[in-house]
């Protein structure tokens, strides 16, 4: 761990002379970011809840005196509450974890000159257009989606070097979903998948890719990521059920009207902000079939 030493102001070479901080390094998009970032060559100082190379519970939003004295080229905000029931139920904690904390973190580093990126969501759209740019307005209908819309207005307002990654569902491997489908089908127990509602997947290593583009750009702003276009999630549950031999009617087909995840459109278009950057490249059966093969 890296402490009470100036940070570098470029990394000229790519990530191999990155010193990153990853809060929140033990949730999926966290872990695969630090696993993407060491993979590159840079050092990175981990951040959890109760653990880390620096622990940081995020309920306290002030940034740990251990943790505060690490200096970064970049830190990356991947801890947080994410689901959105788990927001409706307790807003006030979840607005600390989500908004407060991070707030916080962007001031600590961004005043000493790192770049910050932090994660929002496609939810903060009401998925009644498709494809929305950077640039469109918002339209949160939630009480998560509220909050990174606030966390993204604060960051992007504090005239600090921050970027923030708007992505759709981040697939993988180790996705808590995937995994739970695949343990039931395998033996012969039937899964619930809606219908009607649609992902637009994200590869895990796309994630870090993002990160180290913004670093690299050194852009300040709103980054999409996003398949070109979406799967339901009930034929995703029959493609899995494909790769484990099940019987495709264990999957039984729901609806998600009337729910707090009900939306028309899920994916994000991209407005090109990094050259490169590989948002819409690949359409939702190519990501899907690179984390079942």
């Amino acid at each position: 761990m890296t402490t009470n030493s100036s940070s570098s102001s470029s990394a000229p070479d790519g990530a191999s002379r990155i010193r990153a901080i990853v809060v929140g390094a033990d949730g999926q998009v966290g872990a695969a970011v630090r696993r993407g970032l060491e993979d590159r060559g840079a050092e990175v100082v981990t951040s959890t809840r109760s653990g880390g190379d620096a622990p940081w519970d995020l309920r306290d939003p002030a940034v740990p005196r251990r943790l505060g004295s690490v200096s970064a080229d970049l830190v990356v905000l991947a801890g947080g509450i994410t689901t959105v029931d788990a927001c409706e139920r307790d807003p006030s904690t979840s607005r600390t974890v989500n908004v407060d904390a991070a707030a916080a973190a962007a001031q600590h580093w961004g005043r000493l000159g790192a770049r910050v990126v932090a994660f929002s969501s496609s939810q903060v759209f009401d998925g009644s257009l498709p494809a929305p740019l950077p640039t469109s307005p918002v339209s949160p209908r939630s009480e998560y989606a509220r909050q990174k819309v606030e966390l993204e207005r604060g960051l992007l307002g504090s005239g600090l070097r921050a970027t923030v990654v708007r992505m759709t569902k981040v697939v993988g491997p180790s996705w808590p979903r995937l995994a739970e489908w695949r343990e039931a089908l395998s033996h012969g127990r039937s899964v619930r998948a809606h219908g009607d509602l649609g992902f637009s997947p994200v590869p895990e290593d796309g994630v870090t890719a993002a990160v180290v583009a913004a670093f690299e750009s050194g852009f300040d702003g709103i980054v999409h990521l996003s398949a070109r276009d979406e799967m339901r999630y009930a034929d995703f549950a029959r493609i899995v059920a494909a790769t484990v031999g099940a019987d495709p009617s264990l999957v039984e087909v729901t609806s998600a009207a009337g729910g707090p995840h009900a939306r028309l459109h899920s994916t994000l278009g991209t407005g090109g902000q990094i050259a490169g950057l590989w948002s819409n490249a690949l359409t939702a059966l190519d990501v899907v079939a690179g984390i079942l093969v």
